[in-house]
């Protein structure tokens, strides 16, 4: 069974001398499995019968594994190690919308040989799997992300131009725009991206169409009314809050008796039919301002329109 390392990993690589004194150098040779050809030298010494060196194997940008051995000098003695694989354990996913630009939280699933992996490409739509086991990798796009075409797909680095599928849905909960009172029982037609539906909102107001759709805008009609809805995604539990236009509305539905919920119960506005009008209000007085005599009328000149012979409130000076 062949030993795998993951590149960029450190290791010790050691052979067993026995017949070798502590403390002799240890000359370390890695060679290319395929043609022997002399990929590193490393220096190391002998201890307890074992020479060892650290090495960090490595890989060309282009190479996703490759198999190597290694050579030991130490003394008069040259020791042979088996073959190694030195594999690639991390990979950069990359997801980018349709127009080249960075798409984020794009939902993958990542299997290499017995291991599966499921992730997204986060806030900057780019995601490091690393200390992956060795074997082939395969990855799926999830959740509506839809492979538009690979830009890259080499040992390092997975870069992938994606469609956003149906990863939404569209929640919506009505109320008129003047009170903000759930409109219960109204009958409504939804269009936009392929999504053609009549429905009506329940006794609270509320619609939640129950397939994935895609994101973006839908035209919600209500009666006379055209009103743009949004698409949320699919995790937010919120509702839209749709204002109605009560012109929208029917004559049938403004008539209706207002509702109003509280924690006493219900409040009708019939209840409010005996309430007192403004002069039934102990202690005003229902005179007030009612009877012209209780003010002196003033003529177009300003003055009183008593002509009388009194005199006036104040004295005129002397004549020099």
């Amino acid at each position: 069974m062949i030993t795998h390392l993951g590149a960029g990993k450190e290791v010790t690589l050691h052979l067993r001398a026995p017949a070798v004194k502590d403390g002799e150098a240890a000359t370390f040779e890695i060679l290319a499995a395929s043609d022997g050809s002399v990929l590193q030298t490393l220096e190391g010494k002998v201890k307890a019968r074992r020479a060892s060196v650290k090495w960090t194997p490595s890989l060309e940008d282009d190479q996703g594994a490759r198999r190597i051995r290694y050579e030991v000098r130490a003394g008069d003695r040259k020791l042979v190690a088996p073959e190694v694989e030195v594999y690639r354990d991390e990979i950069t996913i990359i997801s980018l919308d349709e127009a080249g630009d960075p798409l984020p939280d794009a939902t993958y699933e990542l299997v290499v040989g017995d291991e599966t992996r499921r992730g997204h490409t986060g806030t900057a739509g780019e995601h490091v799997e690393a200390d992956l086991p060795p074997g082939e990798k395969q990855l799926t796009w999830t959740n509506g992300f839809e492979l538009v075409a690979w830009e890259q797909q080499g040992p390092a680095v997975w870069r992938a131009k994606l469609a956003l599928g149906a990863v939404a849905r569209i929640r919506l909960r009505l109320v008129s725009d003047i009170g903000m009172l759930p409109i219960a029982h109204e009958p409504f037609t939804l269009r936009g991206d392929g999504l053609d539906l009549s429905g009506e909102t329940d006794e609270e107001g509320l619609f939640e169409h129950p397939e994935l759709v895609k994101f973006g805008e839908y035209e919600l009609r209500i009666g006379d009314g055209k009103l743009t809805v949004y698409a949320v995604h699919k995790w937010d539990t919120s509702p839209q809050i749709v204002n109605v236009p009560d012109a929208a509305l029917g004559p049938s539905d403004w008539n209706t008796d207002l509702v109003v919920k509280s924690q006493e119960g219900e409040v009708h506005d019939d209840d409010f039919a005996d309430a007192p009008e403004f002069d039934d209000i102990d202690g005003a007085d229902d005179d007030v301002l009612d009877d012209e005599d209780d003010l002196d009328p003033i003529d177009e000149q300003g003055d009183d329109e008593d002509d009388g012979d009194d005199d006036p409130p104040w004295r005129e000076d002397d004549e020099p």
